[in-house]
């Protein structure tokens, strides 16, 4: 066994360790214990000690300080960030939320305009299967209207035939009877004349009586014959009515017992007539319109001190304006005869319909006072002959006969043409009219006259004697039957001003036909009174059925124009 070896020169031990800092560290000790300040020393040591303690501490707590600020700091930003993360998972939320619903709109919009495409694709079809309907309608009704003239044409023929037929059996049923009577009386006769011969012939007296006799008697019959014919004649000349005229002023019988008491009636009336200044009484026009008519009024009244020939005039513009209203005033106070015709009539006649055009005017012609004659509608029988339209050969015919009478100046007869549509004449036919007149519908200060004219003459009493006289003459059986007499209760200037604004666009025949409804409105009353009320009870209706009217107008002349 080895021992350790000391080394004491150099103070190290034989394992190599160095003990003089310990043993300075104990001779240190030794002298602080000695020493008598050691236990102050021992107390500052221990405050030091005591005072690095509580920096030890207070480092401690500051650590601890700053290692819970710093968790709170880590904590805030995990809390901002989490706030943060979850604003924009809010706002990507929204911003989806948005992109779904503005897809949704899209969408929704995307199908409302499919089905808005649709529902115009489906209008757009009912309509064109209802205007297809409508001309189906149209055509088949023109059909049906061809069929039914066709068959009443052939149904007259038919009955004409039969009638024919049934008169052409009497006859020979009475010319074989006659034959019959005849020959018995013949052999009668010659078997008296066989007896009395030899007497006849034996004295030259009996034959000279005989042969007188004989040429007295023939010539009477001739002559009772040829005035019977001739007065026949006359008298439908005089008051005979061709077919195609529908109403005249002309005095027109088949009693020969009434012309009496229609010419006195007529005469009664003469006194009305050949007054210009009245000649416009009851016909409510604009100034331009009532200065041409005056001057046409004015030609007529005094065309025969001038020796000129009578004009042909054409008068066109919508239904109801006062056309036909005009032709009559116009020969009733000029001293003329009128005739008023419709150019529908014409075509339904056929083959006969240029021989009583010929018939018309020949009548008219014969007049012994003038004539005018008013033929409304003259565009369905005179339409062009060069258009698209196909004319049957009749209907040509008809035309050209017509052309013929107008061609040359007349000094009886003055033609009126009436037409809505006057581009369909023909153009031969416009060059036959000297003046033409346009009919507008009227204004609002025109509307608001004709109101206050028909009011006055339908819904307030006569209160003149004159007035009274003029009622009674027109109604003559209120003297002894009696009559409720209507009147107005708060009707003033200011409602008929605005009831003219409110009826825009009525003719004067839809005004004319409204003031008569209030009239028996009025009268379904207990005491016939005409008040606004009522009054506003049926503008309404009447603007209603005014709209439809001129919605079927339009859809017609679509149709029309489609057609043509």
């Amino acid at each position: 066994v080895m021992k350790p070896s000391q080394n004491k020169g150099d103070g190290k031990s034989f394992y190599g360790f160095d003990s003089t800092g310990l043993e300075k560290a104990a001779a240190a000790a030794k002298y602080l214990d000695d020493s008598k300040n050691a236990k102050d020393a021992f107390q500052i040591v221990s405050k030091k000690e005591e005072t690095r303690q509580l920096e030890i501490k207070e480092n401690i707590q500051k650590l601890e300080m700053e290692k819970s600020r710093v968790s709170e700091e880590e904590r805030r930003k995990t809390v901002q960030y989490e706030t943060d993360m979850a604003k924009r998972r809010a706002e990507y939320q929204v911003q989806l939320d948005l992109q779904k619903e503005e897809e949704m709109l899209r969408r929704k919009e995307s199908l409302r305009e499919e089905r808005r495409l649709r529902d115009e694709d489906s209008v757009k079809k009912q309509e064109e299967l209802k205007m297809r309907t409508i001309e189906y309608e149209y055509q088949r009704k023109q059909q049906l209207k061809q069929i039914e003239l066709e068959m009443e044409r052939q149904e007259k023929i038919e009955m004409q035939e039969r009638n024919q037929e049934f008169l052409n059996k009497l006859f020979k049923n009475a010319e074989k009877e006659k034959r019959e009577t005849m020959r018995q009386t013949l052999v009668t006769s010659f078997n008296l004349v066989g007896q009395g011969i030899s007497t006849f012939f034996s004295s030259s007296k009996y034959i000279y009586k005989t042969a007188f006799l004989s040429a007295m008697m023939f010539g009477a019959y001739q002559f009772t014959k040829l005035t019977a014919t001739m007065v026949s004649a006359g008298f439908m000349a005089r008051f005979g009515r061709p077919s195609l005229v529908r109403q005249t002023s002309k005095i027109y019988t088949t009693n020969i017992f009434a012309v009496p008491w229609l010419l006195l009636k007529r005469s009664l009336h003469r006194n009305m007539r050949r007054r210009e200044g009245s000649l416009l009484d009851g016909v409510i026009l604009n100034d331009q319109l009532e200065s041409q008519l005056r001057e046409i009024s004015y030609a007529v009244l005094n065309r025969k001190k001038h020796f000129a020939p009578a004009k042909n005039l054409l008068f066109w513009g919508p239904p109801g304006t006062g056309k036909t209203l005009f032709a009559k005033k116009l020969a009733l106070k000029s001293g003329l005869d009128y005739a008023v015709m419709t150019g529908s009539d014409v075509a339904p006649l056929g083959k006969y319909a240029v021989s009583e055009l010929n018939n018309l005017f020949d009548w008219a012609e014969k007049s012994p006072n003038g004539m005018i004659l008013f033929i409304d509608e003259a565009d369905a029988f005179l339409r062009s002959r060069t258009g698209e339209e196909e004319l049957s050969e009749l209907l040509r015919q008809t035309i050209n006969t017509f052309l013929y009478r107008t061609g040359s100046p007349s000094y009886k007869v003055i033609t009126v043409l009436a037409s809505n549509i006057p581009q369909q004449l023909d153009d031969a036919v416009h060059d036959r009219v000297d003046e033409i007149v346009y009919f507008g519908k009227p204004s609002e200060e025109e509307r608001k006259n004709m109101l206050f004219h028909y009011l006055v003459e339908f819904c307030q009493p006569p209160t003149s004697t004159a007035e009274k006289l003029k009622f009674f003459w027109k109604h003559p059986k209120s003297i002894y039957r009696g009559k409720k007499l209507i009147r107005m209760e708060g009707v003033t200037n200011e409602f008929i001003a605005e009831l003219a604004k409110r009826i825009d666009g009525f003719s004067g025949r839809e005004i004319f036909k409204m003031v008569v409804a209030w009239h028996d409105a009025a009268f379904s009353k207990p005491d016939p009174v005409l008040t606004p009320e009522l009054m506003e009870q049926l503008i309404e209706k009447f603007r209603a059925q005014h709209k439809q009217k001129a919605t079927w107008t339009k859809k017609e002349e679509k149709l029309l124009d489609k057609m043509i």
